[in-house]
């Protein structure tokens, strides 16, 4: 199974004003690597995270279908298409009537509608394919403050270890903040 993002997303959670302002930057030599940082740290973020903040379209794989497919990002704000190869070795689009998708879960799921089977898959690693949307339509403050302190942090430690300082790869707070947004698949 795999997950990628295949849009990339034309704004960012913060901007270079607000990441200054956490950390305390009065000068604008420094725009261009903090706008940098941020989108490191965005998508950092989002990887700790499982989620995605600003709206982009995914595609997760499968092998086969499963009972209960979960989709690997939140929130899903919709599925566009569920494809596979059949027995054949053609691609098919699974009709809408086959599935059920619950969006109001995370994650997210697309269920076996009731009375339905899902159909044979060819024998191939990516044999599924599912194409959604997943963002937010207002950014968690959660989100918005542990994206500024990692920006901050690595603004401010610019290397892996500074001699005579303890080694800290992420700040208490933000993997605090980070925890708090994670998700679980609370379905075995």
């Amino acid at each position: 199974m795999g997950i990628t993002r295949t849009t990339t997303p034309t704004s960012f959670p913060i901007d270079v004003p607000d990441a200054k302002r956490q950390t305390n930057i009065t000068f604008a030599e420094d725009d261009l690597y903090l706008q940098d940082l941020i989108e490191a740290v965005t998508d950092q973020t989002q990887r700790d995270t499982k989620r995605q903040w600003i709206q982009a379209t995914y595609v997760q794989t499968l092998a086969a279908f499963d009972r209960v497919i979960r989709l690997e990002v939140a929130p899903v704000i919709s599925v566009t298409s569920v494809e596979y190869i059949d027995f054949d070795g053609v691609t098919q689009t699974l009709s809408t009537d086959i599935y059920d998708v619950v969006i109001n879960e995370e994650p997210a799921l697309i269920l076996l509608a009731d009375g339905q089977t899902f159909p044979t898959t060819f024998n191939q690693p990516y044999a599924v394919t599912i194409t959604f949307e997943a963002g937010y339509e207002t950014v968690p403050p959660s989100a918005l403050q542990a994206i500024r302190f990692l920006t901050s942090h690595w603004y401010q430690n610019r290397e892996s270890q500074v001699i005579g300082a303890s080694i800290q790869s992420f700040p208490e707070t933000y993997q605090s903040l980070i925890a708090s947004m994670q998700w679980d698949y609370g379905y075995q």
